[in-house]
């Protein structure tokens, strides 16, 4: 795996050795078979990153994997959730900030019951007033932890089972709480015409999880709009 940059090698997820060489991309899987009738069975490949697709959607508009509010500026009234899963193990969302004057929150949940950010599990919400960043899980406040600016990377992340809050990789807080899965990237958006940029999902990471995304199929009216998502049964 490359966990980081760096090459590790893992048995049922425990660590065998760590590489001291720097790995050259793009890399593929690579083999090599001494004994006739050796085999390698269930080899798989895991880039894991993927855009997040929308579904849920009310008081915002998408593009590609943008979401942006049209409704009035309230909690409560505009959100998201994703298609896409972290069904088990190791995970995480992110997002590109690209503006600081409008406020949104962001995050992870095992269901998606309303708009408010008051019902995403794990949460980390941009302030508009000040570029300032808020933790918040089940609305309950973790505290702010710094501030951000354009461009940054902003993560909630699942690692060794533990949900972790990061900027840019830098850690930012350790949760306590256990999440329960499986998790959707869940949004709520405050401020009329803010946007979440580029987010993306990853799961099954490397460092323990093993599981692959969970891929849904959306299925749209004539109008393109989304009415039904079906998963791979």
């Amino acid at each position: 795996s490359i966990e980081g940059g760096v090459v590790r090698y893992r048995k049922n997820g425990t660590l065998l050795y760590t590489s001291t060489i720097t790995p050259t991309y793009p890399l593929l899987a690579d083999t090599a078979l001494y004994s006739n009738g050796a085999t390698l069975i269930n080899v798989v490949i895991n880039t894991g990153i993927q855009n997040v697709s929308w579904t849920n959607t009310v008081g915002v508009s998408t593009s590609g994997n943008n979401l942006t509010k049209t409704a009035g500026s309230a909690w409560g009234n505009a959100g998201a959730v994703s298609t896409q899963t972290i069904a088990s193990g190791d995970g995480y969302v992110e997002t590109t900030v690209s503006q600081l004057n409008t406020a949104r929150i962001f995050g992870l949940s095992d269901s998606d019951t309303d708009q408010n950010y008051t019902s995403i599990d794990f949460a980390l919400h941009m302030e508009n007033t000040n570029p300032n960043i808020w933790i918040y899980e089940s609305g309950t406040s973790r505290g702010t932890f710094g501030t951000y600016a354009v461009g940054d990377k902003l993560r909630v992340s699942i690692e060794g089972g533990v949900v972790k809050y990061r900027k840019n990789g830098t850690l930012l807080y350790t949760s306590t709480v256990t999440p329960s899965y499986p998790l959707l990237v869940d949004t709520a958006l405050y401020s009329n015409g803010a946007t979440l940029t580029n987010m993306v999902i990853l799961s099954g990471a490397t460092g323990g999880g093993s599981s692959g995304a969970s891929i849904n199929w959306l299925v749209t009216d004539q109008l393109g709009t989304p009415r039904i998502v079906l998963d791979k049964t």
